[in-house]
């Protein structure tokens, strides 16, 4: 178990990982070129999945995980 808190670091981590998809995508949606028939239902539907589980990820750290006394 890490000593102290790990908020910060992991608060960058979903921080640089969140721009990293919103560019990605953003890149696959602006160009032509990609031609996807449900590439904006994909896109929503990543984002989507993302936000849930770092929802999920809040509630289990704020009332079920173990903490330390």
């Amino acid at each position: 178990m890490a000593e102290g808190s790990t908020k910060l670091q992991y608060t960058v981590a979903y921080t640089i990982e969140f721009v990293e998809g919103v560019i990605l995508m953003g890149l696959c949606l602006w160009k032509e070129s990609f031609d996807y028939p449900y590439k904006y239902h994909i896109a929503a539907i990543a984002l989507t999945c993302f936000v849930v589980g770092l929802s999920i990820m809040l509630v289990y750290y704020a009332f079920f995980h173990p903490a330390k006394d």
